[in-house]
């Protein structure tokens, strides 16, 4: 990797020092055969003031001018929030479905046509459970820590690049996680692909 220049640095020592293991998951780096480099992490990470659970997916690495971190967020969903979302869904005046209700050909009353479509995907319609599965374990406990329940689901609100805001943090779960995405989106450290590809 010619593109990163060597520094040695207190920050790159301090980050590459703790590298191995990351909190809550171990690191798997891959390298492909163009010189792109993602460095796995899957790690629940933090929580936010808003009560989001922040997770660090990932590190990845193009070339000089394209590397970062990437996140998820999610939220937990409680029983009476999701029973809030049915009856919205239910009520034609509110429900982002009556549109699709309006533009289908059906003889069924809207009444029967909702209630068809929520008992065939319910919580597909509700929420948004993309990658919620990777996370699952690791954000139960983590909520069961914090507020001594497991929430009645949970939904992703964020995926992409990761902007943190460690102001914004009530609890910092993985800080090594934290660190190495703060080092590559804040800081520039790009030292830390040279280090991890040797």
């Amino acid at each position: 990797m010619s593109e990163l220049s060597h520094r040695d640095d207190a920050q790159t020592k301090t980050t590459v020092d703790c590298l191995t293991p990351v909190g809550n998951s171990d690191l798997t780096v891959n390298e492909t055969a163009n010189g792109r480099i993602d460095v796995d992490i899957e790690s629940l990470a933090a929580v936010t003031s808003h009560n989001e659970f922040v997770c660090v997916d990932s590190l990845f690495y193009c070339d000089e001018d394209l590397y970062g971190a990437k996140s998820k967020k999610f939220v937990p969903v409680y029983e009476d929030e999701h029973e809030r979302r049915k009856e919205e869904y239910r009520d034609y005046e509110w429900s982002p479905l009556a549109h699709i209700y309006d533009e289908t050909e059906t003889t069924k009353s809207w009444d029967e046509w909702i209630s068809q479509e929520m008992k065939y995907d319910e919580f597909g319609l509700l929420y948004d459970e993309s990658y919620v599965s990777t996370y699952k374990t690791q954000l139960d406990a983590a909520h069961k820590e914090l507020h001594g329940d497991t929430p009645f689901v949970w939904e992703c609100v964020s995926s992409g690049r990761m902007r943190s805001s460690r102001d914004d943090y009530q609890q910092i779960f993985d800080p090594v996680a934290i660190h190495l995405a703060d080092s590559v989106e804040e800081n520039d450290n790009t030292e830390i692909f040279e280090y991890l590809t040797q």
